[in-house]
């Protein structure tokens, strides 16, 4: 069928239509389509009548669609420039779900831009879901009905300028009078959409790298960079750009810091020396740790910042230096008082003895900050009495428990035949060092008188054998001195004066009474 008119319509602008981009990818990658330029926008009509599916497939097929009223500037040209038919024309508006709606953008159209003739829609008779358009009515011209979509009505087409092409994919292509225009999608720009914004050229960040994936460009929209750090290092800000149709992208440009380890805290008796090229703490720093004197480390003297953000070993300690262990003297105490710990830098250990025993050493050890104890340890020794002798006529037996007169040692006492003991048979050494008494001495015993005479006798009789016996002795000693001395001056042979000493001469110079 052959429509009966035709028209370009150039001359007046009659607004912006949206129109519906025809998505036929696989058709232009195989080359099977080719662009065609369409210099202007025209309108069709038919002289059949017909339903209005049939009209509108009857459009599809020789021209782009059915019209598409978008406002009332268009209107007025038609009506202008459309011949008058009697049933008038369908055009590609119907109700869908109750909703007024273009046919072939499936949008609805605002209250705003309906053109209803004066009572419509009325759904007369029910079932009126399609639009006519008057067009050379005497009321109502250019207006809108709305009808049964079975009636019989005359088809008003239309061609479209724009093209799938016409404006790169990137863009609405908006039908003119006589012309179309590209209303470019937010990213592009240009008469026919075929630049993309630009964002911002990146930087690979310090330490880290930079991945871009472009789809209209380098650095363009809808390019998408995504980042990564070093080993040692983590990325601070988004790990993904994108270049937005702003020109902006969505994020900051991200940079690599050096991972942190966990702080070391102060460390008790002890210092803590870090060193980094990235900062204190962080990747790569190295700490060096020492004690104060008294203390030794417990651990590792350096740590090193891995990249894993943990230290290469656990955190050290200051420990007291620690002394050889104490134990009580054997007869003795022990107490001790610790600032660090048991038996260490500065435990002072005081010794005590039991009673009946001296301390033999210092009375107080420190732990010094060598590890070595001020003094050596001390000992506990029984307390020692005065040594005892045996009483005249008497004897002493001792028994011993820590040595010879010592602490608990027990010497007892007795007489010879004929004496008897005064004083204590059995003496203690104490824990004073004394002994519990005095020494006993050993007296002679008493006897009956009879007994006591004979004694007597007996003793005067020696006593008197014994004197006359040295007073022989005596005498003749004398004799015998002084008969020498004589036969010594007869023999002279050399005259001197001579004398006799008076107590050389010839008589008794002892006496004796018996």
């Amino acid at each position: 069928m052959k429509p009966t008119q035709a028209q370009d319509i150039e001359s007046k602008d009659f607004g912006m239509w949206k129109s519906l981009r025809l998505l036929c990818f696989a058709a232009i990658s195989c080359g099977l389509l080719k662009f065609t330029e369409v210099s202007a926008w025209t309108y069709h009509n038919n002289t059949d009548t017909l339903t209005w599916n049939d009209t509108y497939t009857w459009c599809k097929k020789h021209y782009t669609g059915l019209v598409i009223i978008q406002n009332k500037a268009e209107s007025s040209f038609l009506m202008n420039n459309i011949p008058s038919a009697e049933g008038h024309y369908w055009i590609g508006i119907q109700k869908i779900n109750g909703i007024w709606k273009q046919v072939e953008t499936n949008k609805s159209i605002p209250k705003e831009e309906q053109n209803w003739a004066q009572g419509e829609p009325n759904n007369k008779f029910k079932a009126q879901n399609c639009v006519e358009m008057y067009i050379g009515r005497s009321t109502d011209d250019g207006m809108w009905n709305d009808e049964n979509c079975n009636k019989k009505k005359r088809a008003l087409c239309y061609q479209a300028s724009c093209q799938p092409l016409s404006c790169n994919q990137r863009g609405e292509c908006m039908e003119t009078i006589g012309n179309y225009t590209c209303d470019c999608w937010p990213g592009f720009y240009g008469a026919n959409c075929e630049n993309a914004v630009s964002c911002k050229a990146l930087e690979r960040p310090e330490h880290g790298q930079i991945n871009c994936s472009d789809v209209f460009g380098e650095f363009q929209f809808n390019s998408t960079c995504s980042f990564n750090c070093k080993e040692g290092f983590e990325l601070k800000g988004s790990k993904s750009l994108l270049c937005q149709n702003s020109g902006e992208w969505s994020e900051s440009t991200p940079t690599c810091l050096a991972v942190s380890c966990m702080t070391l805290q102060r460390l008790e008796h002890g210092q803590i020396n870090c060193t980094g090229a990235f900062g204190k703490m962080k990747f790569s720093s190295i700490c060096n740790i020492s004690c104060e004197e008294g203390f030794e480390l417990k651990g590792s003297s350096s740590l090193l910042c891995q990249n894993s953000s943990e230290w290469s070993e656990p955190t050290p300690a200051c420990l007291a230096t620690s002394c050889k262990a104490l134990q009580s003297p054997e007869h003795g105490q022990i107490n001790c008082s610790d600032v660090f710990g048991k038996f260490q830098y500065e435990s002072i250990c005081n010794f005590s003895c039991k009673e009946g025993y001296e301390l033999k050493g210092s009375t107080s050890l420190l732990c010094l900050k060598s590890g070595e104890w001020s003094e050596s340890t001390p000992t506990c020794l029984a307390t020692s009495c005065k040594a005892l002798q045996s009483p005249e006529h008497g004897e002493i037996n001792c028994s011993d428990v820590f040595g010879d007169f010592q602490y608990e040692s027990v010497c007892n006492f007795t007489c010879k035949e004929g004496y008897e003991l005064k004083g204590s048979t059995s003496l203690l050494c104490l824990n004073s060092g004394e002994w519990s008494e005095s020494l006993p001495t050993c007296l002679a015993q008493n006897i009956p008188p009879a007994k006591q005479h004979l004694l007597n006798t007996v003793g005067y009789s020696l006593a008197a054998v014994g004197l006359i016996s040295g007073i022989l002795i005596v005498y003749a000693i004398y004799r015998y001195r002084k008969k020498r001395s004589h036969s010594l001056l007869k023999t002279d042979k050399h005259p001197v004066n001579t004398f006799d000493n008076p107590a050389f001469e010839d008589k008794d110079i002892y006496s004796f009474d018996l």
